[in-house]
C-alpha cells in the first residue's frame, strides 16, 4: 500500500493523456463532442465494471430492492450530468 498514491496518480494521469487523443479520432471519425463523451463513458464503464468483477464481484451483486434506484440513480446521476455540462446554446 506504500506506493498506491503514486500509482494511482501515474495512471490518473496516463488516463487523462489518453483521453485527449482518444477524443481527437473520435472527432476525426466524425463523432460530435455528445457523442464522444459518451463513447468515452462507456468505455470506462465497461472497464471498470470488468476490473470490479474480477477483484471484487460480490460487489457487483445488487438486492432486488435496490435495483430500481441503481437505475434512477445511473440514468439521472451520470447520464444526465454528462449531457447536461455543456448544452448548446
Amino acid at each position: 500500500m506504500r506506493y498506491a498514491g503514486p500509482a494511482l496518480a501515474l495512471a490518473s494521469s496516463w488516463c487523462f493523456a489518453f483521453s485527449g487523443t482518444l477524443a481527437k479520432y473520435l472527432g476525426a471519425a466524425g463523432l460530435t463532442p455528445l457523442e464522444a463523451v459518451w463513447a468515452r463513458m462507456a468505455g470506462a464503464g465497461l472497464l471498470l465494471v470488468a476490473v470490479l468483477a474480477v477483484s471484487r464481484p460480490r460487489a457487483l451483486r445488487v438486492p432486488r430492492s435496490r435495483v430500481p434506484f441503481v437505475g434512477l440513480y445511473t440514468v439521472v446521476a451520470v447520464a444526465g450530468v454528462q449531457s447536461l455540462y455543456k448544452s448548446p446554446p
